[in-house]
């Protein structure tokens, strides 16, 4: 079935006279260092408000002064507080759970500091982890996180409760812990590998809710070999204790990996989402057989499993929504699967975004003009294209039921030195943590039964004449079933803008005017 453009097109006017437009503006802000400078506040899933942290004055020679300004979901200010912090403080996350908004600074000279206040500016406490005592893979990453544009995604809110967080440790090799804090930024817990493992090993946290914490663990033998084993995790949220680990196929059978993880409270089970492999095949240089959605009990009982082969049940679905370009393209993508969301009907709607590994003309090139010069580059000779949104829906018992694929111009990401020999799977995971994918985030009215997805479209150009939009935006609409999708231009005055998720029905535009000093914000209609 092909997407149907919607009957009545989305009114998106960018314009600060617009009836229905809400702006605001905050004056006087000297720097926004990076992306995670502001954010969203939710309350139960639902947008309650925004955050936006910016550096204010210097306080003295050695300390600066940053602001936190705190509004609601209509933009209105609810309050504003001031943080003295030292001059080289790099903030990594803001986190809100409901209760606590918790900061996560940086110090090259200090390490790690973990500071909760309330939304009404009263500090609830802190914790600080000397350099001396973080891991030099932990101290890596968020060295090289720093530095990017996209999200450092290390904590996650516990619903009123506190926060989780993973990071790398030591033990003989790498190693990886997750650990909780209270609304006082005090570690309750900590689970981590075995002390006495030989492997290497790292995790990512899938998901974490009022009960659960789910996490895949990647073990391998040294850091220089691809061969790696997966085993999906589910932790007490409260008390860090393991209640299950899976292992994710073997080398007889054939392994799988977790692309995403859903703990589905409407059906008493944990959804997992992923690619599966031919015995002996190894997930980081070969192709996955398709995709495979299991089902799992809160304690970790396999409660059924359906594979989809790409050759066969997935490629038949696609050919009904391929356009011409896309049905003359041979070469196979992987998807990276964003959200899922189960519907009041019982389906399971997956959004997700292809992506595949090909050779790179221009990493090819400055290879050979390095390698002539007698330099180096630290340009890889593999790039990343990414293509189409893709959304599946799966029926009450996981049938394969539709494939709507919404095309958007492809994209390429050019990787560094050693990037393409990371697994597809885990160069995902890298892509969505630089902010490389063009999903932006999903909407949902829940009692309604809709959702709405928003994405970025490199194709700026406007479907009637020849203008085009500082930005285009995607937009795909899910109601009882039905998927439509359209685009819509956007226009910034300023170089630095953000879009961020907004109450149903809206999007939040923000853009930072350098020269003027001033934040400018928009709530802006999404009419259907």
């Amino acid at each position: 079935m092909k997407i149907k453009s919607m009957a009545i097109a989305m009114l998106l006017t960018i314009s600060s006279g617009i009836a229905n437009a809400q702006t605001a503006e905050i004056p006087n802000v000297l720097k926004i260092r990076n992306a995670r400078s502001n954010g969203t506040i939710k309350k139960q899933n639902e947008i309650a408000g925004y955050y936006t942290f910016y550096f204010k004055e210097k306080a003295d020679k050695k300390n600066s002064a940053y602001e936190v300004r705190i509004s609601d979901n209509e933009l209105n200010t609810i309050n504003t507080f001031e943080l003295v912090r030292p001059k080289a403080t790099i903030l990594m996350e803001t986190v809100y759970n409901g209760e606590a908004l918790m900061f996560f600074f940086y110090d090259q000279k200090t390490g790690y500091e973990f500071v909760t206040y309330s939304l009404d500016g009263k500090k609830l406490g802190s914790s600080l982890v000397t350099k001396d005592a973080i891991s030099m893979f932990d101290l890596q990453a968020t060295i090289a996180s720093s530095s990017s544009e996209g999200d450092n995604t290390t904590m996650y809110p516990v619903e009123g409760e506190g926060f989780v967080r993973q990071r790398f440790t030591k033990n003989k090799k790498m190693a990886f812990e997750i650990a909780r804090f209270d609304n006082k930024a005090k570690e309750v817990w900590t689970y981590s590998s075995a002390k006495e493992s030989k492997l290497v090993e790292y995790i990512d946290v899938n998901e974490v809710t009022d009960k659960y914490v789910t996490a895949t663990v990647y073990r391998k033998k040294s850091l220089m070999t691809n061969k790696a084993n997966l085993a999906f995790l589910i932790l007490d949220v409260n008390t860090g204790k393991l209640i299950a680990e899976l292992p994710m196929g073997n080398e007889d059978e054939g392994k799988k990996s977790v692309v995403k993880s859903f703990v589905d409270n409407q059906m008493n089970k944990i959804v997992l989402i992923g690619e599966y492999y031919d015995a002996g095949d190894d997930i980081y240089k070969d192709k996955s057989q398709g995709l495979y959605v299991q089902d799992v009990s809160f304690d970790g009982k396999i409660l059924g499993e359906t594979e989809y082969s790409w050759k066969t049940d997935i490629a038949k679905f696609m050919k009904e929504t391929m356009d011409e370009e896309d049905k003359k393209d041979k070469r196979p993508y992987n998807f990276f699967w964003h959200d899922v969301i189960r519907g009041a009907n019982g389906h399971l709607y997956l959004i997700g975004e292809q992506y595949k590994k090909q050779i790179s003309a221009a990493g090819v090139g400055l290879g050979v003009l390095a390698s002539a010069t007698g330099g180096d580059s630290n340009v890889a000779a593999i790039e990343v294209l990414i293509a189409n949104m893709v959304v599946v829906e799966l029926g009450a018992k996981n049938e394969l039921t539709k494939i709507d694929i919404v095309p958007k111009r492809k994209t390429r990401v050019q990787l560094e030195q050693g990037a393409g020999m990371v697994s597809i799977v885990k160069l995902g995971l890298i892509l969505k943590a630089q902010g490389d994918f063009d999903y932006s985030f999903t909407s949902r009215e829940k009692d309604a039964d809709k959702f709405t997805v928003i994405y970025t479209d490199g194709n700026r150009k406007e479907e009637k004449g020849s203008t085009k939009s500082d930005v285009m935006l995607g937009v795909i609409h899910v109601e009882n079933g039905a998927v439509k999708n359209d685009r819509i231009g956007v226009n910034f005055d300023s170089w630095y803008w953000w879009i961020r998720q907004a109450k149903p029905g809206f999007i939040l535009l923000g853009e930072y005017a350098r020269k003027e000093k001033v934040i400018k914000l928009r709530l802006e209609q999404v009419a259907y």
